[in-house]
Formats: C-alpha cells, structure tokens, sequence
C-alpha cells in the first residue's frame, strides 16, 4: 500500500511538472477564447488530488473482525462509522459544488455577449440536474428542490436561441444569477448551523436504500 501511495504521489507530481507546459500548448489554439482564469495554480490544482485507505466492513464468515478483541471491534466499527459518515457527507457537498459551479459558468458565459455558446452551455446543466436526484443518496431536500428549480427555469432553451434573443439570454443569465444567490443562502445558513447530524445522515441513507428503485 505504501509503494502504491508513493506512486501516486509521484504520478501527481509529474503532471504538476508538465501542467504549466499544457497551459501554454493550449492558449494559441484556443486564440481568443483562452481565459487565464480557467486553469487553476498548481498548488491549488494539487489539493485536488489525494489518496485515503478505508476500513470497510466484510459481510462473509471469513470477516476479519472474528479474530478481534471486543476493544478491537469496537474501535474498528467507529472507524468505518466515521469513514462512512464522511464519506456520505463529502459526497453531498460535491454535489453542491458541482450543481453551484455549472450554474455559475452559465452566468458568466450569458453575461459575455460576444462569447460563443456551445450546445454545452444547457446540456452540462440539464444533465447533471436530471442524475443528481439518484446521486443525491443522503436525501438533502434543498439539493434536489435546486435541481428541480434549475431544469424548469434554466434549461428550456438550447445554446443557440439564447445567442440569438438578447432578452433571452438577459433573463436567464439574470435567473441563474438569482438561483447561485439563493443556494449561497442555504450553505451559509447550514454552516453557521452546523449541519445536519450524523443521525441525521444514516436516517437518510437508509430511507434511500429501501426506497423502491425508479421504473
């Protein structure tokens, strides 16, 4: 595991080594459309980078925990309830992320005119909104009462109609600024309640796994 673990370090800093070079490839065939701001700093890229070993629990005769001492057990089942927890929780939070980052990249490209509109612009947004409910496995209502929102007032029209009308695009561009304004609400109001509680968590997770599968 360690060897692996170094080589994944290594990997990740061989491509740190090469990333600037990258930049530079790309900025004279983007020409016009290359924007400095799109391409993080190395430091900030390598946070995005890591490696974590888990214990989970082994459902079979043969489960480790067998030849442990009840101290043991214990210890090893508040590892994979903290790992479990975690996991659930970083899972949510990068659903907002993404939800909150795709629906920003849209105001900005709309408030750029002159910028060109891909067919990405709406189908990024309307396919993260329509698999983030079955993403959504802690249940957060807000989360998919946002992906409901964002489908029924961002996504009907394509890319192209709104380069073409200008009131259009205005008041799109204007109602996804009004949904990220709003969702900044709801994460400010959580951090400063601190969240919602670990059994909180697994009450949700486990109405999830019971819910019937969708048709």
């Amino acid at each position: 595991m360690r060897e692996f673990e170094a080589g994944f370090d290594q990997g990740v800093d061989s491509f740190l080594q090469v990333y600037p070079q990258y930049i530079e490839q790309v900025r004279p065939e983007l020409n016009g459309l290359f924007r400095e701001e799109d391409y993080p700093a190395a430091e900030k890229l390598r946070t995005k980078f890591g490696l974590k070993l888990e214990v989970l629990p082994i459902p079979t005769g043969a489960d480790f925990r067998v030849q442990m001492s009840a101290e043991e057990q214990a210890r090893a089942s508040r590892e994979i309830d903290a790992n479990v927890r975690e996991s659930l929780i970083r899972g949510t939070e990068d659903l907002w992320k993404q939800l909150r980052e795709v629906v920003t990249h849209m105001v900005d490209r709309l408030n750029e005119p002159e910028s060109r509109f891909h067919g990405s612009l709406v189908t990024n947004v309307l396919d993260l909104v329509d698999i983030l409910p079955r993403l959504n496995v802690n249940g957060d209502a807000d989360l998919n009462r946002f992906a409901d929102q964002i489908k029924q007032r961002l996504c009907n029209y394509s890319a192209q109609d709104l380069k073409k009308h200008d009131l259009l695009r205005v008041t799109t561009a204007a109602d996804a600024a009004n949904i990220v304004a709003q969702m900044d609400d709801v994460l400010r109001d959580r951090e400063a309640a601190g969240g919602p509680t670990a059994d909180d968590i697994f009450t949700r997770m486990s109405a999830y796994m019971e819910a019937p599968a969708a048709a």
